[in-house]
């Protein structure tokens, strides 16, 4: 009882904790003057940011935005990806304001839920790279800058903010999600099969880097419609492509909106297993062996 009594208080601190760290953000933020949001310069490879909304959390998406917007490597676009149920009204003036200052809001009709954020932008932005974010966190303003600069080291990588270490057993078999090696340091490593990249931390894929096989409105709906980053990683995988995290140790300095849980879809999939489940059927269903996470292609 006294140990379940702690736990819960300390749960508590660090809610208020975290809830006190975005007000804070939040308020920094909108003391910046806000200027148009975009790059303007010619670039060799444009940098295009992709998220997506629903919901309530429409109310505080701007946040997020604003966040991007003053970042100091400027994006050349900025793609909001709505439900094409969501009408104009619905759009809060603090999300529709932003229009002027660069963002672009796109209306698509498959209900893919989370998937929206990269699916149709790594389409449609087929030469550029594109950089994924959560509508729910307050980004530091180097995100970008730290992803581009390691994208410059390692082109052909999936450049993450925050990782997690995919784990097998002495036998080969996948061990559970939960206990896999969690938001490990793996800045100064180099990039791996083994690393996954975590949504909520900023994510930059180059061109080419996810299968187009995968992007297959069906298949996401009937294996991984609640698991987007184990569906990319697998994306990944058979493009032979690696996952490199960034430097900067950007997602410490990522703040959550207090309505909100950090991740909240995948926090359920860990405690109900659902990952597990999730992953397990998409190897079944392309007949690939747990070894084949670490980049056993041979399997």
């Amino acid at each position: 009882m006294i140990v379940s009594k702690l736990k819960y208080i300390k749960r508590r601190l660090c809610k208020a904790s975290s809830d006190y760290k975005y007000n804070h953000a939040a308020k920094k933020l909108q003391k910046v003057e806000l200027e148009y949001g975009l790059n303007k310069e010619p670039r060799k490879e444009e940098v295009i940011v992709s998220l997506t909304s629903y919901g309530s959390r429409l109310n505080s998406v701007d946040m997020t935005i604003r966040s991007i917007f003053n970042q100091t490597y400027k994006p050349d676009s900025v793609v909001l990806y709505l439900d094409s149920d969501v009408s104009e009204k619905n759009i809060p003036e603090s999300l529709s304001c932003l229009k002027k200052y660069g963002l672009d809001i796109r209306y698509k009709q498959e209900n893919i839920r989370s998937h929206k954020k990269y699916y149709y932008a790594v389409q449609e932005f087929s030469n550029s790279l594109v950089v994924t974010v959560d509508d729910d966190l307050i980004y530091p303003s180097d995100l970008i800058e730290n992803l581009v600069n390691m994208h410059s080291k390692y082109p052909n990588a999936v450049i993450a903010g925050r990782v997690h270490e995919i784990q097998l057993d002495d036998m080969g078999k996948l061990l559970p999600y939960r206990k896999w090696k969690w938001e490990v340091d793996a800045s100064q490593k180099q990039p791996s099969y083994k690393y996954i990249a975590t949504g909520c931390g900023g994510v930059l894929y180059p061109p080419n880097s996810l299968s187009k096989e995968m992007l297959d409105v069906k298949l996401i709906s009937n294996l991984a419609l609640q698991a987007d980053d184990l569906w990319l990683k697998i994306a990944e995988l058979k493009k032979h492509t690696q996952v490199k995290m960034a430097e900067g140790d950007m997602w410490k300095r990522t703040y959550e909106e207090p309505s909100a849980v950090l991740c909240a879809l995948s926090n359920t999939n860990v405690t109900e297993d659902k990952n597990d489940q999730i992953l397990r059927n998409i190897l079944n269903y392309y007949g690939l062996k747990d070894s084949y996470l670490l980049g056993d292609f041979d399997c």
